[in-house]
């Protein structure tokens, strides 16, 4: 049907609308009533949790601020428009995560009419109706409708922009219409980044069209809001160090190729990784799109059909892109605004092949898209019956979309039939369904049971740790730091006493590994201590090793097995720790047998093979945690540990070229900085006896000699600097630290011990090691927990932090 011939329809009124089209509107309700029982205590994904604390302070006139952390945040790092969308119903519902996912499900409804609506411009009420039901009953489209995240107002956006464009471009558009396209156009990148893909295809039709005054409207709308918030949020509030950089910068760094690749390999690289997840995800659909993290025990009817659709993949992909293909043909050469879908299509679909993040929800508003196509390319045929005076009745469009709808239908019902079971009861339905790896420790995480639980232990002055921020909306009067579950140990040892972290809470990630639980077991500067537990979720004391340590802190390695997943993981570590690389990848090797998607795995096969030297292994690991879920937070030590073996690996081969001995230094700073001591005093050990008077190499090799325990050697490091510079200032240091440490060995008081800790603490203050100089006030206090002194000493080293 020509944009001619659409413009005849008929322009119907709120009533009539209601009365004529009462099937549309309770497929509607159908989808809202299921996107009701969708809806729980957990999201998907930590983002929702972010929207929700920043629609709740816009909603009560706090502006754009994280306030439930210790520092609040006024940076923020997605899109912020949503948090605008979110905040009527939180100025009702203060920070309720239920009403927020409702409110979410009303915009996914709408999508729903607005998509009939435009549909109804290019076929029959027949086909616009089955069309929209089958995209109600679409898995990805439930699910995503029912958690806090911008992907169903960015539907309803993109779809109401596109029926505008049928209203103006049909002459019955008045000035309202085009006002409000160009505040749809203004708005959708601050509600989703890659809305300039849309901005994009009107920009380019309209300078194709030469409609120059709407391309410049266009451009100054996006451009100026875009442009003010970007100031905004990167220039007055700036960046945090420890923050994702904004999304451009993210966009254009290195993810999946080593930090010395062009631009155009990574991109590439990228868009080959995307692809192959994409299509390998969904068989190149969206038609069937399977949750199975949703479901737990699924019946042989969604087994089968699943399996079916399974089997069926690459001929379903072809299928729907050649009806496509046909539908594009057939639209661009019967409509005037064919151009901006088409842009829109090929905009959206490269930016999610470059960008470098992986993640099927990323796809859902191309469905939409897809479906319309495919509308398009049947309307030929059914138009040559009408003509032909064969009318297509509602039954064979209603049967047609039954019939491929089947296995999308059977999966809501085991989605809705999980998630009804978990709300009933969440502890029970946990332990009931512990055995079955389906549920890919989704339902472990009963977040508002925990809130109870930490609001009886724990005192409301304390500040809580947790990877993920999905526990502030149940416990609301806490303050609670979201730690980065790839942070090297050393960056999580002093974030948690930076902010004097009292408690932390781990999940479980995958099988029985609890976040933390890698990194953590080998502090040795904190230990965890259970107050209680719920499902998969543990609620930990945080206790200084230093000041309190435990009776006989390590005899838990003899007791770890070979069998669980979490002890195979520590005995990686500690393998992986202890240089027996080889021991460490059988034990990972394992785990990932069992778990082959998870994130953290990878990246310790990764950390293995390049600290192992074996470069290539390396960076083949890079690709497949890139394509991981969750993948995000541990891309970045990964890419520096790359970094390191790449410059270890020049060093090495030309290790006779100017800086060579510097470029080591560096590397080994770096492996330390990463947690890997034993590793990096290997290296400084190497540089020193290559250039056995390097100064700056002596200064540490004495310092991560004293650190691990090797006194002899660093008695030897102190001797050569003496002989260089027993003038300068850090040699004088570590001379009054070594005198400090052998009287030490032979102090008899506790108050003499806490003398010489803190005497060594102030020359750490001096070098600015923080860190250690921290270490000794614990010891300290260890020796004599009643000393003011050092509780005072305590208190300005944290003061310093803040």
């Amino acid at each position: 049907m020509s944009s001619h011939q659409s413009s005849s329809l008929p322009i119907q009124t709120a009533g009539t609308f209601l009365s004529s089209n009462a099937a549309v509107l309770g497929a509607v309700v159908l989808f809202f009533v299921l996107g009701l029982a969708r809806i729980n205590d957990l999201s998907l994904y930590t983002d929702s949790t972010r929207y929700l604390v920043w629609g709740n302070s816009v909603a009560h006139a706090k502006g754009f601020v994280d306030d439930t952390q210790p520092v609040p945040e006024h940076y923020i790092v997605n899109a912020p428009f949503y948090a605008v969308f979110l905040a009527p119903i939180l100025l009702v519902f203060p920070m309720s995560l239920v009403a927020a996912k409702v409110w979410t499900l009303l915009w996914g409804a709408f999508a729903l009419v607005l998509l009939y609506r435009w549909l109804l411009r290019f076929t029959v009420n027949s086909i616009a109706l089955a069309t929209v039901l089958f995209l109600a009953l679409n898995p990805l489209m439930l699910v995503i409708s029912t958690e806090v995240l911008t992907e169903a107002a960015f539907i309803a956006l993109v779809l109401l922009s596109f029926l505008l464009m049928e209203t103006i471009e049909s002459g019955e558009g008045k000035t309202k219409h085009r006002i409000v396209l160009v505040g749809i156009l203004a708005v959708i990148m601050l509600l989703r980044e890659i809305g300039i893909s849309l901005v994009a295809a009107f920009a380019v039709s309209y300078f194709f069209r030469k409609r120059y005054k709407d391309l410049v409207m266009v451009l100054v709308a996006a451009g100026v809001l875009f442009g003010i918030w970007t100031l905004r949020n990167t220039v007055l509030v700036g960046v945090p160090a420890d923050n994702q950089a904004p999304n451009l910068k993210f966009f254009f760094g290195h993810f999946v190729t080593p930090p010395d690749a062009s631009l155009a390999s990574e991109l590439i690289a990228r868009a080959t990784i995307n692809l192959k997840g994409y299509f390998g995800e969904t068989g190149g659909s969206l038609f069937y799109r399977f949750p199975m993290n949703l479901m737990v025990s699924p019946g042989s009817a969604f087994a089968g059909l699943s399996g079916v659709v399974s089997t069926l993949n690459i001929v379903i992909a072809l299928s729907i892109a050649a009806l496509v293909l046909t539908g594009i043909v057939v639209d661009l050469r019967n409509s005037r605004t064919a151009l901006v879908r088409l842009l829109f299509l090929l905009f959206y679909v490269l930016i999610i092949l470059l960008y470098p993040v992986h993640d099927i929800r990323f796809q859902l508003p191309l469905l939409p898209v897809v479906l319309f196509y495919i509308v398009r390319a049947a309307e030929p045929a059914r138009s040559t019956l009408h003509l032909r005076g064969t009318k297509l009745p509602a039954w064979i469009a209603g049967t047609i979309v039954l019939l491929v709808a089947t296995p999308n239908l059977l999966c809501c019902y085991e989605i809705l039939r999980t998630n009804l079971s978990y709300r009933a009861a969440p502890t029970e339905f946990w332990r009931a369904s512990t055995a079955d790896d389906a549920s890919s420790n989704y339902f472990a995480t009963p977040w508002s049971v925990m809130g109870g639980l930490v609001t009886k232990h724990v005192g409301d002055s304390a500040t809580i740790a947790s990877s993920e921020k999905e526990i502030v909306p149940f416990a609301p009067q806490f303050k609670f730091l979201e730690v980065n579950r790839g942070v090297p140990l050393p960056m999580l040892e002093s974030l948690l006493r930076t902010y004097s972290i009292s408690y932390l809470i781990a999940a479980e990630s995958y099988g029985n590994v609890e976040t933390f639980q890698v990194s953590l077991s080998a502090s040795g500067r904190f230990r965890l201590e259970m107050i209680d537990s719920v499902a998969g979720l543990k609620l930990y004391k945080v206790v200084s090793r230093l000041r309190e340590p435990a009776f006989a802190p390590r005899t838990q390695v003899l007791t770890l097995s070979t069998v669980q997943a979490s002890d195979l993981m520590q005995l990686g570590r500690l393998s992986l720790r202890s240089e027996r690389y080889a021991d460490a990848l059988s034990f990972f090797s394992r785990v990932r047998e069992q778990y082959d998607r998870q994130s953290e795995i990878t990246f310790y096969m990764l950390v293995t093979h390049a600290l192992a030297g074996d470069s290539l292994e390396a960076v083949q690991e890079l690709p497949r945690l890139y394509a991981s879920p969750s993948a995000t937070s541990f891309i970045p030590p990964a890419r520096v540990f790359l970094y390191a073996m790449n410059e270890l690996r020049r060093v090495r081969a030309a290790p006779e070229n100017p800086g060579a001995s510097d470029k080591l230094y560096d590397v080994a700073r770096t492996v330390w900085s990463l947690g890997y001591g034993r590793q990096a005093y290997r290296l400084i050990k190497e540089l020193l006896s290559r250039e056995p008077n390097h100064f700056v190499g002596l200064l540490w090799g004495w310092h991560w000699g004293i650190q691990l325990g090797d006194s002899a050697a660093a008695g030897a490091y102190l001797s050569r600097l003496q002989g260089i510079d027993s003038a300068n200032a850090v040699v004088r240091s570590f001379t009054a630290m070594a005198r400090a440490h052998r009287d030490l060995s032979r102090a008899t008081t506790t108050a003499e011990q806490c003398r010489l800790h803190l005497l060594i603490s102030g020359e750490y203050t001096k070098m600015e090691l923080p860190e250690e100089a921290f270490d000794e006030v614990e010891r300290a206090l260890r020796a004599d927990p009643s000393s003011t002194e050092a509780k005072n000493v305590r208190a300005e080293l944290l003061g310093k932090r803040k």
